[in-house]
């Protein structure tokens, strides 16, 4: 027969574990930063300088988790079945949360349902380039080329974004290149100075480099306004094709139900970090407009996108890959 009293102790003894884990301040533990893209390319080199000063404010390591795979399905799923407790965090490309539910009939994770938004952290900007032997130098050339050579001309990307650059480019000029689907902005590079690809479309920080040291060329900058990396580099506008425009973003999430003061200090922490002198010196370096936000301002922002781009994806008939 079991004693009462022992089984009533046992109950207080694990309640009162359980109250002193919950009061224990967050965090408490190293933090694991999800990305979708691998080592070396612009959102990786980004994740690792914010999660660098992000650890610093919150007195502990901030992770990051190169979790590749599945047209970036493969983190956005573990991020969205994660512990709600604010110790796995998600740092997506816009086009992972707003676009891909018109992209895909079955998404495993539903972008709104089951994250909850934390901070902007950055506008990137989309750049056109090339390798210094193509036969166009800038956007009214390379419509010309592919003219005049129809179907032979190809180009990369790596996020669904950046290839409806392309896509746009093609259905509003009326030139037909081949799209060559990429895993991530490192690979590319190499096949773009190889002159295997002809034209990549991808964000702007991590071709600055090679851009101002004649490895690359810079072709035109889909912007209403030049960027301050590339004063040099003409815009989309400014070439006569202002329909060819397109921003994407990165933003920090965490899996729903994660609890409110974990994501206010999260919010308060990322803002802080954001507008650091020298954190936002050196993404402005990379070529990167930081952008922080309240988690209501990015939960808007990522409704408003996946109500913008699903009807350019329906009529544009593109379908994931």
């Amino acid at each position: 027969m079991k004693n009462p009293a022992r089984a009533t102790l046992v109950a207080v003894a694990a309640s009162l574990i359980a109250t002193f884990a919950f009061a224990q301040p967050y965090p408490g533990k190293p933090i694991r930063l999800l990305i979708s893209y691998p080592p070396g390319g612009g959102i990786d080199l980004t994740a690792r300088a914010i999660g660098q000063k992000l650890g610093e404010y919150l007195g502990q390591p901030v992770i990051i988790d190169n979790r590749v795979g599945g047209n970036t399905i493969v983190s956005a799923e573990f991020a969205a079945r994660a512990a709600p407790d604010g110790y796995t965090l998600f740092m997506p490309l816009d086009s992972t949360m707003s676009q891909f539910q018109a992209l895909y009939d079955k998404l495993p994770y539903d972008p709104v349902r089951d994250f909850a938004p934390i901070s902007r952290v950055s506008r990137t900007n989309t750049l056109l380039i090339t390798y210094p032997k193509a036969p166009f130098r800038n956007l009214e050339e390379l419509v010309a080329h592919a003219r005049a050579n129809p179907g032979k001309l190809n180009f990369a990307a790596s996020a669904i974004t950046t290839r409806l650059v392309g896509e746009i480019l093609k259905a509003s000029t009326g030139i037909d290149m081949v799209f060559v689907p990429y895993k991530g902005t490192a690979p590319m590079i190499p096949a773009l100075m190889s002159g295997e690809i002809d034209l990549v479309i991808d964000g702007l920080s991590a071709y600055v480099p090679s851009i101002k040291q004649d490895k690359l060329r810079a072709v035109a900058l889909a912007a209403p306004v030049r960027n301050p990396q590339l004063p040099e580099t003409p815009t989309t506008r400014e070439a006569g094709f202002p329909q060819i425009e397109a921003s994407g973003w990165l933003g920090v999430f965490a899996p729903a139900g994660t609890p409110a003061p974990v994501i206010a200090r999260l919010n308060g922490e990322i803002v802080k970090a954001l507008a650091s002198p020298d954190l936002s010196a050196k993404l402005e370096g990379m070529g990167i407009t930081v952008v922080s936000s309240t988690p209501e301002e990015l939960g808007a922002l990522l409704r408003a996108d996946i109500a913008k781009w699903a009807p350019v994806i329906k009529a544009r008939g593109i379908k994931a890959d």
